[in-house]
């Protein structure tokens, strides 16, 4: 039996084979930030005189703010629930600019 391979399959074949290197590169250097700032969150949220709660509180106001242009800000006082509403947009922003180019 011989296989079919359709058009957007070879299409799909043909961009991975062309752009392995920038996605293995956007993998690295994204987890690489990521990581980064978990750090720095981490030490922030130590050093935070009202703690995870306190930070949280703090951030509430400017999150609301930008409700518009994000989705709601959900767990701002856990690591997880910060870094995924603050590195999100970033990373769509930065997506934005690898296509760009």
């Amino acid at each position: 039996m011989k296989w079919r391979t359709s058009p957007g399959q070879l299409l799909i074949a043909d961009t991975i084979r062309a752009h392995w290197r920038g996605a293995t590169i956007w993998i690295l250097i994204g987890s690489a930030v990521m990581y980064v700032m978990a750090l720095a969150l981490h030490s922030e949220l130590a050093r935070f005189e009202g703690g995870p709660e306190g930070l949280a509180a703090s951030v509430q106001a400017g999150a609301e703010a930008m409700r518009l242009l994000r989705w709601p800000a959900e767990r701002l006082d856990t690591l997880g629930g910060y870094l995924t509403y603050h590195n999100v947009t970033l990373f769509t922003y930065f997506l934005s600019l690898y296509a760009v180019v």
